[in-house]
């Protein structure tokens, strides 16, 4: 397993032990603002569009049952609706792209960032990301 996640980081083997550290760990409790249990992991020097990019969704995939993969793009940050917002007028629950299923694991996909100005809704998505 280790080789197989390996060949998809560009044959790094001290990054496919970290990815397998974190896709076994789980949040045990939250306590206070602090999530205990939970191993986020950050991929530094893969460059945007290289195969090592493709090739981590793709194995995070055929790994697990439930993965999603968001481009971190200035556009998706402001366009998008990342949490759920209630819709006063028509009484009802507008859906984001982070709600999903318990267990499911989120790739940021930071390569494809590009310097740029964010607006108010920007900056919400930043911080339900960061929370």
């Amino acid at each position: 397993l280790i080789y197989y996640m390996a060949s998809a980081l560009g044959g790094d083997i001290v990054g496919a032990e970290y990815l397998l550290f974190h896709l076994l760990s789980r949040v045990h409790t939250r306590q206070g603002g602090v999530v205990l249990g939970k191993f986020s992991l950050n991929l530094s020097g893969v460059e945007a569009g290289t195969s090592v990019d493709n090739a981590i969704g793709t194995l995070l995939a055929n790994l697990c049952p439930r993965s999603f993969v968001l481009p971190l793009t200035i556009e998706n940050l402001c366009k998008l609706r990342f949490i759920p917002k209630k819709d006063y007028t028509q009484n009802r629950l507008l859906s984001g792209i982070l709600q999903l299923p318990q267990g499911t694991h989120v790739v940021v996909d930071e390569t494809v960032l590009q310097p740029g100005t964010l607006d108010e809704t920007g900056v919400r998505n930043l911080q339900a990301l960061r929370d």
